[in-house]
């Protein structure tokens, strides 16, 4: 069992721009979950910053870039799209 040492370090912080993403993560959990018609929106709105967190901290860990899309990322992280 890999015990927290193992872990990679994470900054918890968050600043500006991960609230407001976290803030839009919620709004789209809430309409996914309407959309469906079943569940309560609540879950979804309460784990929007849990999974914000994985996604920042952790999907560029175990999600490969595919070839031939490293200019479109690149110029997400600059902030404009190509």
């Amino acid at each position: 069992m890999p015990s927290a040492a193992d872990s990679p370090a994470t900054d918890l912080s968050w600043s500006p721009e991960d609230s407001r993403a976290v803030t839009y993560l919620r709004a789209l959990a809430m309409d996914a979950v309407q959309q469906a018609g079943n569940g309560h929106p609540g879950t979804a709105m309460a784990l929007a910053p849990a999974a914000y967190l994985l996604f920042r901290d952790y999907s560029a860990m175990i999600l490969p870039i595919p070839p031939g899309s490293a200019g479109i990322v690149s110029s997400y992280q600059r902030g404009t799209r190509a």
